[in-house]
């Protein structure tokens, strides 16, 4: 059964993305509101209300969620959540992943991590300035 997977950080990196989950297909663009990119040395989302997200959309299979789960440090590194949202004029829902409170503090990322995600986000066509907004506020905290 194939379900949406919901990226933010690494997994929008198109390379990347297809080294984990060599079948995932990209399937769009979706603005999460109500959150915002947080790095703690890797990027998480955090609720905030004046602020949006970014999401590439992927189409995975069962066994890709598994590569998933692995990659993500799932259940103790990131939990999974279910988010509804609209895809070409249709409510769906898709998964994402959050990182767990006290994991990892606030941190700046690598270089060659934060090429990954700018990478990512020419992959998708987003705009830069959420990752930078993210990169400015852990370097001035």
């Amino acid at each position: 059964m194939q379900k949406y997977y919901l990226a933010y950080g690494s997994n929008l990196n198109l390379d990347a993305m297809r080294f984990r989950c060599p079948s995932a297909t990209k399937v769009g663009v979706y603005y999460l509101s109500g959150y915002s990119l947080q790095f703690r040395y890797y990027l998480t989302i955090e609720r905030d209300e004046k602020s949006v997200v970014p999401l590439g959309v992927f189409l995975i299979d069962e066994e890709e969620e598994i590569l998933l789960d692995e990659y993500e440090g799932y259940p103790t590194l990131y939990r999974k959540e279910t988010f509804n949202f609209t895809l070409d004029g249709k409510e769906t829902n898709g998964i994402i992943y959050i990182m767990n409170d006290g994991q990892i503090p606030i941190s700046e990322p690598s270089d060659n991590y934060l090429k990954v995600c700018l990478e990512g986000y020419r992959d998708f066509g987003l705009d830069e300035k959420y990752l930078l907004k993210a990169l400015d506020k852990v370097k001035n905290s």
